[in-house]
């Protein structure tokens, strides 16, 4: 009997959060309302049985690109309606540091997606192990990234304002 119940709760709770998503607008600055909307549309997210239910600590950084994609959709669909004046910035260009791994001997990997607020270092600085390299923002909370290893910055693959995947290379060091 708990087990009906907490699932008939579940999902009356996700439709009143769809709907009210769907009736909320905000205009004039850019909102994570189309990526909320995405996230309670995922199977993932809204499986009535446990075992369909796949959320975890760090799915939403797994699962960012995806759900990004997914948001964008929503924003087209509702920009051409009019309805909306939402914006999104592009994600930057993780796959391109696939190419750049052999110009530089270790790379310093964002811990989290987000954005970089502030980079410390550029190309040509010398870098000591415990060195803040770089400040990012996820989910409105401040991320020093500090370097592991010591070397000189060979590249430095993102700029300021830039958003970022987790476990894609801040820059590299050599």
């Amino acid at each position: 009997m708990r087990r009906i119940l907490c699932r008939r709760l579940k999902r009356s709770a996700l439709q009143r959060a769809q709907r009210a998503l769907a009736e909320f607008r905000i205009e004039g600055v850019p909102t994570v309302l189309p990526l909320l909307r995405a996230v309670l549309r995922e199977n993932k997210f809204t499986a009535a049985e446990a075992s369909g239910f796949q959320v975890y600590t760090r799915w939403i950084d797994d699962e960012l690109s995806e759900l990004s994609e997914r948001a964008r959709r929503y924003v087209d669909v509702e920009v051409g309606r009019g309805t909306s004046t939402a914006a999104h910035r592009p994600a930057a260009q993780s796959d391109a540091n696939d190419a750049e791994v052999a110009s530089y001997r270790v790379g310093i990997k964002a811990p989290l997606s987000g954005l970089v607020l502030e980079l410390r270092v550029q190309e040509g600085d010398m870098v000591a192990v415990g060195d803040i390299v770089a400040i990012m923002e996820s989910m409105k909370m401040e991320q020093s990234i500090v370097a592991e290893v010591a070397g000189a910055v060979a590249k430095v693959n993102v700029s300021v304002g830039a958003f970022i995947d987790g476990g894609a290379d801040l820059m590299g060091l050599n």
